[in-house]
């Protein structure tokens, strides 16, 4: 394999580890190359420096390679923030998603027991009702049989009245039979 050439658009590393292919090489790691490699190649280069006289930051004139290599820098270092502040607000957002399905089960479980005792308060509100009705049905039997005892005494003393009466009806016959029987008994 050593003999045989690369194909193109790959890379042949010295470790053998395998080739690399440009398709692999993503902007990211372009970038880290860029970083790493290439730019520290321009950093003591005459150019540079003149950039830097002119108060330009490290950017050479805009047209020059050392320029838009340094623009491709302070670009990825822009995007790695802003990554990671992506995949912060990626994170906080799964807890917030989390916290929403916990929410939402803490919802279902009170709405069940809210319907639980909302039940429970029904079947209690109906019993109530029902025994406020037996109460005034009992009531109302009570007044009856109030009544009723009224009417009884009524006629338990009209009966005690004409009890009385009638005794002393019999009485009178009685003596009235006896002085009769007494004066038959006297006459013969």
């Amino acid at each position: 394999m050593a003999n045989t050439p690369a194909a193109p658009n790959t890379y042949e590393p010295k470790d053998k580890s395998g080739p690399l292919s440009i398709e692999k090489v993503t902007p990211e790691l372009a970038a880290q190359i860029v970083k790493h490699f290439v730019l520290p190649m321009f950093d003591n280069a005459p150019s540079s420096n003149y950039g830097k006289k002119l108060g330009q930051k490290g950017i050479a004139q805009s047209g020059a390679v050392y320029g838009e290599l340094k623009l491709s820098q302070q670009l990825t270092d822009q995007l790695s923030v802003i990554r990671d502040e992506v995949s912060t607000i990626t994170e906080r957002l799964e807890q917030e998603q989390q916290m929403r399905i916990k929410s939402q089960a803490n919802l279902r479980d009170l709405n069940k027991k809210y319907t639980m005792k909302s039940k429970a308060h029904e079947i209690l509100k109906t019993q109530h009702h029902e025994q406020l009705r037996f109460n005034q049905m009992f009531q109302e039997h009570v007044k009856k049989l109030e009544l009723d005892n009224e009417a009884l005494k009524k006629l338990s003393n009209q009966n005690e009245g004409l009890r009385k009466r009638l005794s002393q009806d019999l009485q009178a016959s009685e003596a009235r039979n006896d002085e009769q029987l007494n004066f038959i008994g006297c006459q013969t």
